[in-house]
């Protein structure tokens, strides 16, 4: 399960599962918990809307499924717009709207952690292995 913040969840019976977004615990009634939880904006209880995805795959496979998934989730480009005064056909001409340093793709276990350019044709590079020891057969092997 990808997660955008704290939640909590549980199987009370077979084939069913609970999840717990809004943190509200107004009685404390004794427990563990040792004083209230009352998340709130603007004098309301918040309220969170979002999207839930529950993988299934098997444990053999899960790792790859589960990185790949979440760099797509939140590692998506960003799409910005900006009001010019400028037609596309002189834009293109004097702006470059492509640009790609590789060759050929990334292989799947690495990932482009950072590409900050320093200066004019200077860049500093960073890529990340992200794929834990052990974690797959095939994308766990240095590269």
């Amino acid at each position: 399960m990808f997660l955008d913040r704290s939640q909590g969840g549980g199987s009370i019976r077979d084939g069913s599962v609970e999840i717990m977004v809004h943190r509200r615990i107004l009685n404390i009634c004794g427990g563990w918990f040792q004083e209230a939880l009352n998340q709130t904006a603007y004098g309301k209880g918040l309220v969170v809307r979002g999207k839930h995805l529950l993988i299934i795959e098997t444990p053999n496979n899960s790792a790859m499924v589960h990185r790949t998934i979440a760099q797509q989730l939140y590692m998506q480009p960003i799409s910005t717009f900006s009001l010019i005064n400028l037609s596309y056909a002189d834009y293109s001409t004097n702006y470059r709207q492509t640009w790609s340093a590789l060759v050929d793709t990334m292989p799947r276990n690495l990932h482009l952690l950072t590409l900050d350019q320093l200066a004019a044709k200077q860049y500093l590079i960073r890529v990340e292995h992200y794929f834990e020891l052990n974690e797959d057969a095939i994308y766990s092997q240095p590269i």
